[in-house]
């Protein structure tokens, strides 16, 4: 079989290096990866930048695969309605839809990622990639509407990041990444963080707000504690990497961590974890090595438990020395892309 079209959904992202590895890896592969303009999770792209050209031509000139992996960005930009046309559209020429499962909790504030809307698009995929057999087990509890063809890839690891950048920042300082999403928690770890700071801990959180009301708490906060430093807005991956180098420990406060790019580069950089566990990713455990792990969450307990393992005698992290183990790198993970691929094609 010749090597198939992917277009990914969206095709590019501003603040997480997935999708663009992802590009990379497959097109060194021989695949041809789509670029028509429909969507892309940056600042500023709206969907005033998609034309009906863009749309026609790719109901013209469809790919063999749509990779999607945040139905609900297509969804904001275009209206759940007109998103489903036109993935119903492209799927009754030929297109085979993949999904990447990568959270349970929608990605879009407001209506998008509804219930019906997720179900939709779930209803017209063919195949589905999880991080694990644990992961796929709790998506399908919720989403009864994934095909059975299934995919198990963990997250891969980053290129080009070097252990011991995290542990050579202040012992006392954690921080958050990423967009920061009301699922995320971000706003009640911070307001936890400050009941019970002492002395020279900090707190960073670094992101694109996606909800008003956690950039007004995450701005309250930051005015009225100077333990608090808080740079909302989008930050490439190459300032998300210099950030990363000012932290020791990385927090992602959820209540359940399916797989996270933010976990991987952090124990990466060989910054410490303070997270719940990872659901069935046994490749992480090892990252979590010398870092906080706590089950069930609680952002008061977490903030207490990050406290006595600064205080206590710092261990490396077992990444540190191995660079994230048991983990796939980016070729290893198109290779297994490719053949997933072709396996839905030829179903």
């Amino acid at each position: 079989m010749s090597a198939p079209r992917v277009l990914q959904i969206p095709e590019t992202c501003a603040w997480n290096d997935y999708v663009r590895l992802q590009e990379s890896h497959l097109a060194a592969l021989g695949i041809e990866v789509m670029r028509p303009g429909l969507c892309r999770d940056e600042p500023g792209f709206t969907a005033a930048d998609v034309s009906r050209r863009v749309r026609d031509a790719l109901l013209r000139d469809v790919p063999d695969i749509v990779h999607v992996h945040w139905p609900e960005m297509l969804g904001r930009l275009l209206g759940d309605a007109q998103a489903l046309d036109l993935l119903r559209a492209m799927t009754a020429r030929g297109a085979r839809l993949v999904q990447t499962v990568h959270d349970l909790a929608p990605h879009e504030p407001g209506a998008n990622g509804t219930v019906s809307f997720i179900d939709a698009v779930d209803s017209l995929t063919h195949g589905v990639h999880f991080f694990t057999k644990e992961h796929e087990h709790l998506a399908r509890q919720i989403r009864g509407a994934l095909p059975s063809p299934a995919l198990y890839l963990p997250h891969p690891r980053y290129p080009g990041l070097s252990p011991g950048a995290g542990g050579a920042a202040r012992r006392t300082t954690i921080g958050c990444f990423g967009r920061l999403r009301p699922y995320k928690r971000t706003a009640a770890f911070a307001e936890a963080f400050v009941r019970h700071a002492t002395g020279d801990q900090r707190l960073l959180i670094a992101g694109y707000p996606d909800h008003p009301a956690t950039h007004q708490v995450l701005t309250r906060l930051a005015s009225a504690h100077e333990q608090v430093e808080y740079l909302p807005g989008f930050h490439p991956w190459p300032e998300f990497v210099r950030l990363l180098e000012r932290v020791a420990w990385v927090a992602l406060p959820y209540r359940r961590v399916w797989s996270s790019g933010v976990l991987v580069a952090a124990a990466q950089t060989g910054c410490r974890i303070l997270s719940p566990p990872p659901v069935g990713a046994e490749g992480y455990r090892t990252l979590l090595d010398g870092s906080a792990v706590l089950d069930p969450w609680d952002d008061d307990l977490a903030v207490r438990s990050w406290q006595r393992a600064v205080a206590a005698p710092p261990r490396p992290a077992l990444s540190t020395a191995t660079g994230a183990p048991d983990l796939p790198n980016w070729r290893e993970a198109a290779e297994a892309f490719c053949g997933f691929y072709d396996e839905v094609l030829e179903a």
